[in-house]
């Protein structure tokens, strides 16, 4: 299940907070399932840790 990305006006305090989230859900399932190599969840995970990564860079001016 794909998460919607967070909007433009919260604070990076909040992208912050997401993308850790998302990271150790990203971890965990990773984790978990690495020997069955990837799968849907984990590409679905990874691009939204993407899009937040971009946001946060944008967010911070980078």
């Amino acid at each position: 299940m794909m998460k919607e990305p967070i909007d433009d006006n919260d604070m990076s305090s909040d992208i912050k907070s997401e993308i850790e989230k998302t990271r150790q859900a990203l971890h965990d399932i990773i984790e978990s399932r690495y020997s069955n190599g990837f799968d849907d969840e984990i590409v679905e995970l990874s691009q939204y840790m993407d899009t937040l990564l971009v946001k946060y860079m944008k967010n911070k001016g980078v």
